[in-house]
């Protein structure tokens, strides 16, 4: 049996639409709308940047895909950018990187083939709600951070701002650090 799938409108705010289906796994997958004021927000900003939310389950309700959202759409209205597209991965794990998702992402940045970006340009952030959003392993972070570096592209947190220089690598390597321990920490407790 084949169930219908449900469709509309997640979030709506002046910098972007998002748009939501239940698929009929029962998984949501979220995009932007791209209509016309899409596409003049994206011919006339400088920077590009995709969102990408995750969470584990409906127990975390301070962070939902709707919370995240919002406060990466407001993040990147405050800092010029402008998002080509949204990613979303509802009920995964941030300590693998088995996220479909995520992966999507990752391979549409990397290969500069991200829905909605105009020829000649380029994603250049990926925008987090918090960095334990983005990946809780304990080496994934570093290496999918060096893959969309090596393509122009860094991860920045809407709520967890980076200091530039020697200073903003050493808080982004201690909170990548925090969130794999608190990660393992966890497991370890209902493990036991």
């Amino acid at each position: 049996m084949v169930r219908e799938t449900e469709a509309g409108v997640l979030l709506e705010m002046p910098n972007g639409t998002v748009m939501f289906e239940r698929r009929a796994d029962g998984r949501r997958r979220v995009w932007l709308l791209k209509d016309d004021a899409y596409r003049e927000r994206v011919e006339a900003a400088e920077v590009l940047g995709v969102i990408y939310t995750r969470f584990s389950s409906h127990s975390q309700s301070e962070c939902t895909t709707e919370v995240q959202l919002r406060a990466d759409l407001d993040y990147c209205a405050a800092h010029g950018i402008a998002v080509v597209e949204a990613y979303s991965d509802e009920g995964r794990t941030g300590r693998n990187d088995k996220r479909i998702e995520f992966h999507a992402m990752i391979t549409g940045v990397c290969a500069g083939k991200v829905p909605g970006v105009p020829k000649r340009r380029k994603v250049t952030r990926v925008v987090v709600h918090k960095q334990d959003r983005f990946s809780r392993g304990e080496y994934d972070p570093s290496y999918y951070k060096y893959l969309l570096k090596k393509r122009g592209a860094r991860v920045v947190s809407a709520t967890e701002p980076r200091p530039d220089g020697a200073v903003g690598v050493l808080v982004e390597k201690n909170l990548e650090a925090a969130a794999a321990y608190f990660s393992l920490q966890q497991g370890e407790r209902v493990s036991a």
